[in-house]
């Protein structure tokens, strides 16, 4: 199946609004949103995620910052070997070392099993100068478009029915998971985690239908993102993305980037962590 034909559907850039009622349709119902937020501090993606899902949402932990910046001593981090370049306006171009490499789409917090965030804010206090651009793909709509193929019938089927194993953190054992299935609530979910795969062998030694299923959408995940289209997440603009269904990337950067980034659990989540790491508002 070609990537390339689905990125409409599958691939969506989030719409920009300021009406709080409307952004909360908008991540029910197309996944992610975009509003005007004021990055006074960390804690502001908290209270604009709360304020988008309104009493819906039941838990949140204490909001993290994602930041760079490059202290003397630090250029052994840079990738080295990875630069961007920027078309300009004009026939300029921007190139340089990436200050932070990309990151590429991923599902926040899956390894809390069945308790991973349903919802994902981040609000953006200091733009790069150069890259840094989100993207996303719609994990739901790209398996419902992947299942109505004749080559990808049946391992959408093995995706929603058929268990694969995970090792969702060194030190606790592997898990049987079905990668995509549905919250009590109904809520679509679709995890995904190529990194932690452990593929289960067949008679033959090679990895079993669930697990090449899997494989498989690995692969179909990584070519959609390659070509997602991209969008800049600007000062004071916050992200709100519903972490069942939508797998969140980034591109690289240069210069100094700081986000804050804030876990919810609704009311229609799968379940809710033990313990919640809210250290409580400063």
């Amino acid at each position: 199946m070609r990537a390339g034909r689905l990125l409409g559907a599958v691939a969506p850039v989030p719409v920009r609004t300021d009406d709080l009622a409307e952004a909360g349709e908008l991540l029910a119902t197309h996944g992610a949103c975009v509003v005007p937020w004021r990055a006074a501090d960390r804690w502001a993606v908290i209270a604009a995620g709360e304020a988008v899902l309104g009493p819906r949402a039941l838990i949140r932990w204490e909001p993290r910052t994602l930041r760079t910046h490059p202290e003397p001593g630090m250029r052994k981090r840079v990738v080295r070997e990875q630069r961007l370049i920027l078309e300009g306006t004009s026939d300029e171009r921007v190139e340089g070392l990436l200050q932070s490499p990309p990151a590429g789409v991923a599902v926040e917090g899956w390894g809390l099993g069945d308790a991973y965030p349903d919802t994902v804010g981040f609000l953006c206090a200091r733009e790069p100068a150069a890259g840094g651009a989100d993207f996303l793909v719609d994990g739901a709509a790209l398996l419902a478009s992947f299942g109505s193929t004749d080559d990808g019938r049946e391992p959408a089927r093995l995706l929603s029915s058929a268990s694969v194993v995970l090792r969702t953190h060194p030190q606790h054992p592997p898990q049987e998971v079905v990668l995509a299935r549905r919250s009590p609530k109904g809520r679509a979910a679709i995890l995904y985690a190529p990194s932690s795969l452990l593929p289960r062998l067949d008679e033959t030694g090679e990895p079993d239908a669930a697990s090449r299923a899997a494989l498989r959408w690995n692969e179909l995940v990584l070519a959609v993102a390659a070509d997602a289209p991209r969008f800049d997440l600007r000062r004071d603009e916050a992200l709100l993305v519903d972490n069942y269904r939508m797998y969140h990337g980034r591109d690289g950067y240069l210069g100094d980037r700081e986000v804050y980034r804030g876990w919810f659990w609704t009311d229609t989540a799968f379940a809710y962590p033990m313990v919640t790491e809210d250290a409580g508002e400063p």
